[in-house]
């Protein structure tokens, strides 16, 4: 009986045919009769999928798991291999050649959808190709540590076991010497057949290209980390039935190729390849599920953070909980930390970048600066119009990129080309990843930090439109209340106190009202609050007029008991302090008439703000001497409306929440 008879037995059983058992499991009907014939073996993920699909166990199947398990583990785990040797197979037309310097990935997902585009856009032409037909390429380009170089493991490793009779190599990229290094290694591997021996070595690599070019069997060629685009079109075969996988930071890619962007993870893919990559994912708990979750979004769901994430719980025992603690203190330390483990990506996430760094540092001293701004604002929603309008406060050397077209330009293609940043030309919108901007900010000292803070203040509070009730002011007006959470913090953290800080605050808060966004809007007020007491005490008119706006967004949340501790807080200081002497520039009548309908009247409240209207204070003051019944509210807030007065307006002058005042002018929200 041969190795896996058992198999071939089962479906039979079923009266199943090769295509329904390759169907079940995602598989080819040649890589299921391989198996079958005992000819290879299934990998432990199409061993599962097996099992499954028959409702047997492997022994059952006739997979010997304890003979075959250590053998599995080795396949399985990742990393590079040094010096891995070509291994070579018989197929059906001949030896099949084999040289990939990595093992697979045991911890790999999520990534399925790219790869079935990947092999999507190798298996599209519908000619029949021929030795003198150009190679097919794709590119994989992305932010270094978005695992490019893992989904091309993965994808050599399927076309291992779909496609026994491909021929898969795999060179180095990252400079001339890795190239020359990764073709030499293949050179020195292959038997004579193939390549014919000499001691010149580009021309031992030119023969090896030569032997793919005419070589009768598929092939496929991974270039693993390209940065000189240029450069290693030298070292590529050009024809043949071939395939040429790139993976590289480089954006502007698309002359030489299909392109395929690599970006982040889901978070729910995210957060099970964290528990799974700390060894947690079989005794995992709802609290720790929802730990890892905030552990993957404080990392940006970027894979190579998560990684090194996995392997510090991993290898020191830690709980979940613990690390989330750890990283919120120490998160420089963790993020320039690498597993012990030889499985592991060579470099942890601020080494990984640190190179990129450097040679923008040396190529283009403005783009670097651009990337230190762009470190404290918003990553999602960067508009370029903070960056031109803002040229005069930045320093010399970006002021003059920003203010010259071509420089301008010159710096995104520089800082595209490690895919640092992205950038949407028809918004003009700049997108760059969290962890960019975090490891971007810890280079900085703190001085340089209160620069940048300072500066990134004083350009937002200069762009920021004082009329909310102009429409055309308002698409910036939005440009800067996306940076609304970026801002928030910075002031906080950076202890900023300038009147700036405060009027942007403030400004937000009263525009963000307007767009009825409250919960963004109360802490903007509250900061700007105490900044103003600070500033210049709390019965200034800018400090009084900054309560109202808090009061007035507590009106509009019907949270009518807040209001009214606001108002009448503001009412009793006004009353009972002899030393303001410009009592009416202070909005009490505003005050007052918002203290009168902040909260739903009672006959003993009705009672208590008549007492209060007739407080001498009020004599020189126009007040309204009675309380308008609800008729006669309804019947001013309908005559405001015919009027033309905006929604908000009538509520301020009213003192009641927007949607009553929708709700009696008959108009949808």
């Amino acid at each position: 009986m041969t190795k896996n008879e058992l198999l071939r037995q089962e479906r039979l059983k079923r009266n199943w045919r090769l295509i329904d058992v390759a169907d079940g499991i995602n598989a080819t009907v040649t890589t299921v009769q391989r198996w079958e014939r005992g000819i290879q073996q299934p990998r432990l993920y199409y061993r599962a999928q097996l099992c499954t699909l028959f409702g047997l166990s492997a022994e059952e199947l006739g997979f010997n798991e304890d003979k075959d398990s250590a053998a599995s583990h080795v396949l399985l785990s990742a990393g590079p291999v040094s010096s891995a040797p070509i291994v070579s197979s018989e197929g059906e037309t001949g030896k099949v050649y084999w040289h990939v310097p990595y093992m697979r990935n045991p911890h790999f997902v999520g990534r399925d959808e790219l790869l079935h585009k990947i092999e999507q856009g190798f298996t599209a032409p519908t000619s029949i190709k021929t030795p003198r037909s150009p190679v097919q390429i794709q590119m994989l380009t992305g932010l270094s540590g978005m695992g490019k170089t893992q989904i091309a493991v993965e994808y050599a490793y399927r076309v291992q076991e779909q496609e026994p009779e491909t021929h898969v190599f795999w060179i180095t990229a990252a400079s001339e010497e890795t190239i020359l290094n990764s073709w030499m290694t293949i050179a020195n591997q292959l038997p004579s057949s193939c390549v014919q021996w000499t001691k010149n070595s580009p021309e031992r690599i030119e023969n090896i290209l030569h032997w793919l070019e005419e070589c009768e069997a598929p092939w496929l060629l991974i270039v693993d980390n390209v940065n000189n685009l240029k450069q290693i079109q030298t070292y590529l075969p050009h024809r043949g039935l071939g395939r040429l996988l790139f993976t590289t930071q480089a954006s502007a890619v698309s002359s030489l190729g299909t392109t395929i962007e690599v970006g982040s993870l889901d978070i729910d893919v995210s957060t099970n390849f964290l528990l799974q990559r700390a060894g947690r994912l079989d005794q995992v708990t709802p609290d720790d599920a929802a730990t890892a979750r905030q552990i993957v979004e404080k990392l940006a769901l970027f894979p190579l953070a998560l990684d090194q994430a996995g392997a510090y719980i991993e290898e020191t025992g830690c709980s979940i909980a613990t690390y989330l603690q750890l990283y919120q203190t120490y998160h420089q330390t963790l993020l320039a930390r690498r597993g012990n483990s030889p499985n592991d990506h060579p470099d942890p996430v601020a080494t990984t970048w640190a190179c990129s760094f450097q040679v923008i540092e040396q190529r283009n001293p403005a783009a670097a600066q651009l990337l230190r701004l762009l470190a404290y604002l918003s990553p999602y929603y960067i508009p370029e119009e903070i960056i031109t309008e803002g040229a005069a406060y930045w320093p010399p050397v970006l002021r003059q990129a920003v203010t010259h077209p071509l420089l301008y330009d010159q710096m995104f293609q520089d800082l595209l080309a490690f895919s640092l940043v992205k950038r949407l030309p028809a918004e003009r919108i700049l997108n760059i990843h969290q962890l960019v901007q975090i490891v971007q900010r810890d280079q900085m000292d703190a001085e340089e930090r209160h620069k940048w803070t300072t500066q990134i203040v004083q350009v937002l509070h200069m762009m920021f439109p004082h009329d909310p009730a102009e429409l055309t002011t308002r698409p910036k007006c939005l440009h800067v209340l996306g940076q609304t959470n970026e801002y928030q913090a910075i002031i906080e953290q950076q202890e900023l106190a300038s009147l700036e800080a405060t009027e942007l605050l403030e400004w937000s808060g009263s525009h963000l009202i307007e767009y009825e966004l409250y919960h963004i809007a109360e802490p903007l007020l509250q900061r700007a609050l105490l900044l103003r007491e600070q500033q210049q005490g709390l019965l200034h008119p800018t400090t009084v007029q900054c309560l109202n706006d808090l009061a007035f967004l507590y009106v509009q949340q019907e949270r009518y008991e807040e209001a009214h501790k606001l108002y009448t807080w503001l009412w009793n200081q006004w009353c009972e302090t002899s030393s303001i002497a410009h009592p009416e520039e202070i909005d009490i009548h505003t005050c007052i008439h918002a203290l009168l309908a902040s909260v739903p009247l009672t006959q003993e409240r009705e009672k208590r703000l008549r007492h209060l209207l007739a407080h001498p204070c009020l004599r020189k003051l126009q007040m309204p001497k009675s309380i308008p019944s609800k008729h006669v509210q309804i019947s001013m807030i309908r005559e405001l409306y015919a009027q033309g007065t905006s929604i908000r307006n009538i509520a301020q002058q009213v003192g009641i929440a927007r949607n009553t005042v929708r709700k009696y002018v008959r108009i949808e929200a």
